[in-house]
């Protein structure tokens, strides 16, 4: 997790404070939710580290939408301690304290301005990763501008989005523009590209094609030039993604594929996951998913590996979420050696 302290974002707690007070009596439709939770104890995949106390998050938010509006609000705080608990810190979570608003325009288009919202290909998911593809957004800071009036039509829909930046037209940076295509069709395949340049030296295109048949099985097939991966973390020429998803009712499982050819390094990223779940009754889901990343499969005894068990059950009560979990992570650093770590994160969600 990021963390940031505490006097900095002062004024945009004090407004996400109001938005949360005020706008329930303006909006036609709000939901309002407050989460806590701990990784309890903690060990970092590094030999020779500790097993220490986790911290504790809380992560608060709100939605309100009006009728050619909408506005949502996060505030996440977290008590932590980087130096085994000698001393505490009190600060704020960056990746998820925001604040977003989106305006409705002529021709079902929209236009969102804010810090954190994610617009993406449809369906460019990765099931068993359970999040999309960083390199298929095309919308999550800055403004966006989403052009819909093809859609009712012919399934067209074409959005631009320009970041929040800081060193725009610098020695380092041009100005960054993110844009995206897709096409959606009433027999469920969908078709979309994004693309990212900042007029300088940098430019990426993603093309993704993604599919279901009703609702019981879902598939995505992707293809990056210039990405970074599941992880959003491992830059390479070209990726190739596959996900896959089987829904049988009580037991779901979902499996991902991924791998990434750079010329550059002349290495290739490798990522691959599973994700069974088990849903005996409405109230309870347990699941456990299995992910490995190998930094560069071509080297493979060289590369940074790891490989985790992801072990959890959430209890599903009428305004209400349990999570009980844990993750073992089985690394292996070429320089530090082979460690195991682990986490044993737990949840409260409420809806109110």
């Amino acid at each position: 997790m990021k963390f940031s302290g505490f006097l900095k974002p002062k004024k945009l707690i004090l407004g996400l404070m109001i938005l949360l007070i005020s706008g329930f009596a303006f909006s036609q439709t709000n939901e309002v939710y407050t989460k806590v939770g701990s990784d309890v104890l903690t060990k970092a995949p590094v030999e020779g580290s500790d097993v220490v106390f986790g911290g504790l998050y809380s992560d608060t938010g709100t939605t309100l939408i009006f009728e050619n509006f909408w506005v949502d609000g996060r505030i996440g705080l977290a008590v932590y301690s980087i130096d085994e608990w000698d001393s505490v810190n009190f600060g704020v979570l960056d990746e998820i304290t925001h604040i977003n608003a989106g305006f409705a325009a002529p021709g079902n288009s929209e236009l969102v301005i804010g810090t954190d919202y994610d617009r993406t290909i449809p369906g460019a998911y990765m099931y068993a990763y359970d999040d999309v593809l960083p390199d298929a957004r095309y919308g999550n800071t800055g403004v966006t501008y989403t052009f819909s009036w093809l859609k009712p039509l012919i399934g067209l829909t074409i959005a631009g989005n320009i970041p929040f930046q800081d060193f725009m037209f610098s020695d380092v940076n041009g100005l960054e523009v993110n844009g995206a295509i897709y096409y959606e069709s009433d027999f469920g395949i969908n078709v979309g590209t994004t693309m990212y340049g900042d007029f300088k030296d940098s430019f990426s295109i993603g093309a993704y094609v993604t599919g279901g048949v009703d609702s019981v099985f879902s598939w995505l097939l992707g293809y990056t030039y210039n990405g970074t991966g599941v992880t959003g973390l491992i830059p390479a020429d070209h990726y190739f993604d596959g996900s896959m998803s089987f829904d049988f009712g009580m037991f779901d499982m979902a499996a991902d594929f991924e791998l990434g050819l750079d010329g550059v390094n002349s290495s290739n990223p490798l990522y691959a996951g599973l994700l069974a779940s088990f849903t005996p009754f409405p109230a309870m889901t347990a699941q456990v998913g299995v992910k490995m990343n190998v930094a560069d499969s071509k080297n493979y005894s060289d590369s940074y590996k790891a490989f985790s068990v992801n072990p959890k059950v959430l209890f599903n009560m009428e305004s209400a979420e349990i999570g009980v979990g844990a993750e073992i992570v089985m690394a292996d650093y070429p320089v530090v050696g082979a460690a195991t770590g682990f986490s044993i994160p737990v949840h409260f969600k409420y809806w109110f």
